[in-house]
């Protein structure tokens, strides 16, 4: 099989043991195997001469460890290799590193360089072994096939470089070297051992040096003194400094505060004046407002009259016209004429227009007047069909002209709600009308609300 590094997808390590030089009972050095323990170990590929391309991360301890197929960590060549591993030499050099409980360094098991071209094969059975998984590039969906490396396929690397050696006159100058060093290290012996006899005796020699030593120790905390006084100096004068710098700063925000403060009192003071004269005159306006309202009412009194016709049957007529209360349905039985009721019903209509549009009021329900041939609008309702009633009822249905009339009694209920005048009967239309402008019109005058 023609292994190429883009089809590499799997790395397996199996056998995972370690063997390390010891000295038996005799102090003679042996090969020792541990087979018991658990290694951690980690596989690195590399050309010949440069530094790896790819490191596979450090496994847990086991017997065997596992990276790229069936992993959380597949591996990718175009991602996962070193722009240099793409170079023409087709010589990999596979290396093994194990890390186990009984020793704590990392140390290269073996290194073996083999051919992608032609790789070697090796049996199971053997320790330490790695198996690279390589697919085909023409065949994704081929099974991945195993190479199998151990350190007895190919003739190993060594680990190390093999020690230089040394001439004679190179061991006769090792070994005046070392005499010299002997020598040297028995004369700083003595010469310690001297010193040591003299310092340690009770002589004035001891307590001299005793002296000195006071003298430099008291010197010492002498000049730490100092330095600390010169310190303690410094950050005075500079707390003294921050000190006048902030009742510089506090003594200029108090008089920035208080000339503030000044300037809003006087700002108040104009606002508080200037609101007085607003509503002094919002005052009198409201005064006269109240005052042409009345006048207003008083013409539309004189326009519009409303008067008594039958006391019994309270009958009323507007403009003359006499209207019946509960028109709509009182008309059905009776011979009335059709067109003055519904002239009467047409000056209903613009006297509430009127009054309305005096009072600044939203009537729920729109009114437009056409002569006698006033209509109602109904725009709240929920209902299908026209939504505009007429206050005639000649040539139309009946269900139209007394919902019309009901509207403009229901305008004005929501007038007569708006300023406190009791509603006796809503169908009685000239009675409420009447009740209402009388109301309007000789109502005292009464002040909003001011907090």
């Amino acid at each position: 099989m023609t292994a190429t590094l883009s089809g590499l997808v799997a790395i397996r390590a199996r056998n995972l043991m370690h063997r390390s030089a010891q000295q038996d009972a005799q102090g003679t050095a042996a090969l020792h195997t541990t087979r018991t323990a658990l290694f951690s170990c980690f596989v690195t590929l590399r050309h010949p001469g440069e530094v790896p391309f790819f490191v596979a991360p450090p496994s847990k301890p086991g017997r065997q460890a596992s990276w790229g197929e069936y992993t959380t960590a597949p591996i990718a060549p175009k991602r996962d290799f070193g722009e240099w591993a793409w170079g023409t030499s087709a010589q990999v050099l596979v290396a093994l590193w194990i890390c186990g409980t009984d020793f704590t360094a990392w140390q290269r098991v073996w290194e073996v360089s083999f051919n992608l071209h032609h790789p070697p094969q090796a049996s199971a059975a053997q320790e330490n072994l790695v198996y690279l998984g390589f697919m085909r590039a023409t065949e994704p969906d081929a099974a991945v096939e195993y190479i199998t490396i151990s350190p007895r396929t190919l003739d190993t690397k060594p680990t190390q470089r093999e020690a230089t050696s040394y001439t004679l006159d190179a061991a006769l100058a090792l070994r005046d070297t070392q005499a010299d060093l002997v020598r040297t290290q028995a004369t700083l012996r003595a010469l310690r051992e001297r010193t040591t006899s003299v310092l340690s005796g009770n002589s004035s020699l001891v307590q001299h040096r005793y002296l000195l030593q006071e003298r430099h120790h008291v010197q010492h905390l002498q000049d730490a003194l100092a330095r600390g006084s010169a310190e303690l100096s410094q950050l005075r004068e500079s707390i003294v400094q921050h000190r006048e710098r902030t009742n510089i700063q506090r003594q200029e925000a108090s008089e920035r505060g208080a000339s503030a403060q000044q300037r809003m009192e006087s700002r108040m003071e104009r606002l508080r004046a200037d609101s007085a004269a607003i509503r002094s005159q919002l005052l009198q306006l409201q005064q006269a407002v109240h005052v042409n309202r009345q006048r207003l009412f008083y013409e539309l009194d004189t326009i519009y009259p409303i008067q008594l016709e039958d006391a019994r049957e309270l009958l009323y007529s507007i403009v003359h016209l006499p209207l019946p209360n509960g028109v709509a349905s009182s008309n059905a039985g009776t011979g009335g004429d059709p067109e003055s009721t519904a002239s009467a019903l047409a000056f209903a209509a613009q006297l509430v227009l009127l009054i309305s549009a005096y009072l600044h009021h939203f009537l729920p329900y729109h009114i437009k007047t056409l002569g006698s041939r006033a209509t109602m609008r109904d725009t709240i309702s929920v209902m299908q069909g026209p939504r505009t009633f007429v206050l005639y009822g000649k040539g139309i249905e009946r269900y139209r002209y007394e919902y019309g009339v009901f509207l403009l009694n229901k305008d004005i209920e929501h007038l007569m709600n708006q300023h406190h005048v009791p509603v006796l009967d809503l169908r009685n239309t000239l009675p409420n009308l009447k009740n209402l402008l009388v109301t309007l019109a000789s109502a005292p005058y009464t002040p909003p609300y001011t907090p």
